[in-house]
């Protein structure tokens, strides 16, 4: 065994080169669609772990090939240097042979495993390989595999902790879970545990990846497959299970199996006997553009108000959608759901204009209207409302052009297609509904022909509703701010209220914005340019809402905008670009902006590539987790975590090319763990 000790602006992370980010870059699509997208993971280059200046760090090269000696050795390093960081590197090319105890790791102590294995004995009797200790903080395992011999052992075990990575690690043959992780409690914040691009096979009768009583854990982009189940979520609130792979799993390839608040998105589930579980304990929970693929059944839910959103079936999934929960939020999406009691609505849209039922229990009357003035067009649906008052209305607007003299207010039960242009005349807004339900727009474009002081969409107190596939074009000109000129409005009402697949382009103030004290939304794969502030802004109490793989380029205030009472927001993997700031997460007006999590966000050309803070003092940012976001080229900070607030908890960043890549660090938490290619 060697020791090594440094201190002091050591380069303790791999560095990846500039090019290897603009290509990950590069790789984010436009648009994407259900299922994997990505990656997003980008290997970090910080240079230092956890102190910008003054990290004490204890290397140890293992060249034992032992787990007694090495564990040996760790102890004697930890017990001669109580504080310092402790980077551990298994010997390339050797076994490591576990027969009766596993390696036991503690807080602030990073493994990296690269050319290494872990193997349990045939005879082992050990419950795990490698173990976190209970209460642990800070600790990291990256790289190697770990194989449990079909022993009645975990691969990793983390009885309960903070702040622990594990990161491409392949773990395999394990009679227990391959990863059992687990935090302090779904309410104990400060929490933010992450699993990525790991590889877990081969638990028969147990999980892939078991994650429990965890807060804003981030597991992402792990293939989990051949186990009972892919990834178990349980008593856990607002983590992001995002962009896994997860086939030939027995029971299951997702279960959450009790938790609230989290996202389940993205994720590509193929093979065995049901996709996604959504247990009876769990409740409120968004689950929004996930593939399933050759499965017997694609979603079980047992729920409670659960949100479903642009999820896609192949016609490999015999049974697309099972229901004995209550209150489920269902918006269909290329085919019919059974989903008898349930919040049901499959609205046709410009790429899915379907002839099928709309809603449980109610039928549909379409009516199609040609080229002419928006005011005739309000006639003409007031009068099929007026005689089909049960029915849903499906209004075909299939005219190249219309006049927007008047306003298309909405009520409830009502879908546009719109698959020409509305010219809005001057203080005009687009299409307007309070107090509605069940609502969608679709399709065409909405041109404000460079007139201001008015929304081109705006839905108040409204319930199950989509914007979708849509332009919204010319509110205004960007380099001069005038209020009430925000292209899309949304602001009370109930859930989900959902804006995917559109691009705003021109705008005089805002581009997507919300005021939701808790309703859910969903704002995915929008391209928001040239705007005067924001291109999403979650606002006024913004709660537990998903804004994910939006393109947010060239817009005078900022990428996105997290603020004023805004808590368990997840914006995951959003492409900022060209804007005043990428990411903001801030309070102005005494409120705190808590408990949100930003996440494999691209920001790059920005004036700040991502902020966190506060206006003073009786106002706070605090308890927000900033992982692995790529950040390049600001003109000033690239990382910015200001007065007022604690605990905003950044890890694992990728920064270049900035003007200053700490310009603030006054709330700043790191955690850099060192990390493998």
């Amino acid at each position: 065994m060697k020791q090594e000790i440094s201190t002091m602006n050591r380069n303790h992370l791999r560095t990846v080169a500039l090019l290897g980010a603009l290509l990950a870059l590069a790789s984010v699509p436009a648009f994407a669609a259900s299922g994997t997208v990505g990656p997003f993971y980008t290997v970090p280059n910080a240079t230092f772990i956890e102190n910008q200046s003054g990290d004490t760090i204890v290397t140890l090269n293992d060249t034992s090939g032992s787990i007694a000696t090495l564990q040996t050795s760790i102890n004697n390093a930890r017990s001669a240097n109580p504080s310092a960081i402790l980077v551990i590197n298994l010997k390339s090319g050797a076994t490591y042979t576990v027969s009766s105890t596993g390696l036991v790791l503690g807080s602030h102590e990073c493994l990296i495993g690269t050319g290494a294995t872990i193997s349990a004995s045939s005879t082992s009797t050990a419950t795990f390989l490698i173990q976190v200790s209970s209460g642990a903080t800070n600790v990291s395992i990256a790289g190697g595999t770990l194989n449990g011999n079909n022993r009645t052992l975990n691969g990793i075990q983390v009885p309960a902790a903070n702040r622990v990575n594990i990161d491409k690690v392949v773990v395999e043959n394990c009679g227990n879970d391959c990863i059992l992780l687990k935090g302090n409690g779904s309410t104990v914040f400060d929490n933010e545990c992450t699993v990525t691009r790991c590889d877990c096979s081969g638990s028969s009768a147990h999980a892939g990846i078991s994650a429990q009583n965890l807060t804003q854990a981030v597991i992402a982009e792990n293939n989990c497959h051949d186990n009972g189940q892919g990834i178990w979520l349980a008593t856990s609130a607002r983590c992001s299970v995002f962009n896994n792979t997860c086939n030939n799993n027995t029971t299951t390839d997702i279960q959450v199996n009790s938790g609230s608040d989290n996202a389940i998105a993205n994720n590509h589930l193929e093979g065995g006997a049901t996709g996604l579980t959504m247990a009876s304990a769990t409740s409120n929970n968004v689950v929004a553009s996930n593939y399933f693929k050759t499965l017997a059944t694609g979603i079980s839910d047992a729920a409670t108000g659960d949100n479903y959103h642009d999820n896609f079936y192949s016609s490999g999934v015999t049974t697309r959608f099972t229901s004995s929960g209550t209150g489920a939020n269902i918006v269909a999406y290329k085919g019919t759901l059974a989903a008898s009691g349930q919040n049901y609505f499959y609205p046709p849209t410009s790429v899915d204009n379907h002839s099928a039922a709309i809603m449980n229990g109610k039928a549909r009357t379409d009516v199609t209207i040609g080229a002419t003035t928006m005011s005739s067009v309000q006639s003409q649906y007031n009068s099929a409302r007026s005689a089909h008052p049960n029915d849903v209305i499906v209004l075909h607007l299939t005219g190249t052009t219309y006049t927007g003299n008047a306003a298309l207010v909405l009520s409830s039960y009502t879908c546009v297609i719109l698959s020409g242009t509305i010219n809005l005349n001057s203080g005009i807004a687009g299409i307007t509904a309070s107090s509605a339900s069940y609502i969608s727009v679709s399709g065409g474009t909405i041109n404000g022909q460079s007139t201001t002081g008015r929304t081109g969409i705006s839905f108040s107190g409204c319930t199950m509703v989509l914007i979708d596939h849509m332009t919204l074009e010319n509110f205004g000109d960007k380099n001069t701010r005038v209020g009430g000129s925000d292209v899309i409005h949304l602001s009370g009402g109930g859930s989900p209220q959902i804006v995917g697949y559109c691009t705003i382009n021109g705008g005089a103030a805002r581009g997507i914005w919300t005021q939701l004290s808790g309703q859910k939304s969903i704002i995915t794969d929008n391209e928001v340019t040239n705007v005067n502030q924001d291109g999403v802004d979650c606002d006024s109490h913004t709660k537990s809402s998903l804004v994910k793989i939006n393109n947010c380029h060239d817009n005078i205030r900022y990428g996105v905008f997290i603020e004023q009472g805004a808590t368990y927001d997840q914006a995951l993997a959003n492409t900022c670009t060209n804007n005043g700031r990428g990411v903001n997460i801030y309070d102005n007006l005494e409120d705190t902006t808590n408990w949100n999590t930003a996440a494999f966000n691209q920001c790059s050309g920005n004036g700040t590539g991502i902020r966190v803070g506060s206006f003073d003092t009786t106002t706070v940012a605090s308890h927000n987790f900033l992982f692995n976001n790529v950040i390049t080229t600001s003109t000033s900070g690239g990382v910015n975590s200001e007065t007022n607030g604690t605990q905003n908890y950044w890890s694992q960043q990728y920064l270049s090319g900035n003007g200053s890549d700490y310009g603030s660090t006054v709330s700043a938490v790191f955690f850099n763990s060192k990390d493998v290619p």
